[in-house]
């Protein structure tokens, strides 16, 4: 329920355009105490779930890492679609990389994958 008005007050936020007049206000010192904040007291949660399983959470760390540390200046081929009145449809293929901004996404499905395919 909480997560639900949380998610509501960024729309609201994003949507009214009132995201540029906070980052006006506040700044990049006050965001990183605010993050190290929430990073410190999820430590315990984070370690809670690990210990469940400690060689899944390694594996997820060493995935996050050689995605994140090693891979992200790689390119991927993703097909677009463009639609213009002026030009008209246009299909294409723009590389991307991946790989430096959806590495832990990445990782949690390749160590998904492997869970899955381990247990069944």
């Amino acid at each position: 329920s909480s997560g639900i008005n949380a998610e509501y007050g960024q729309m609201i936020l994003g949507g009214f355009g009132l995201v540029g007049l906070l980052l006006k206000v506040v700044g990049p010192i006050t965001i990183s105490v605010m993050i190290s904040l929430i990073g410190l007291n999820l430590a315990n949660v984070a370690k809670y779930q690990a210990s469940k399983n400690w060689g899944i959470a390694l594996l997820m760390v060493v995935f996050v890492t050689l995605l994140s540390e090693y891979f992200k200046n790689i390119a991927v081929p993703l097909p677009y679609i463009s639609f213009s009145r002026q030009e008209g449809t246009k299909f294409g293929v723009k590389w991307v990389k991946l790989f430096s901004t959806l590495s832990v996404i990445i990782s949690l499905v390749l160590v998904w994958v492997l869970c899955g395919i381990l247990t069944a």
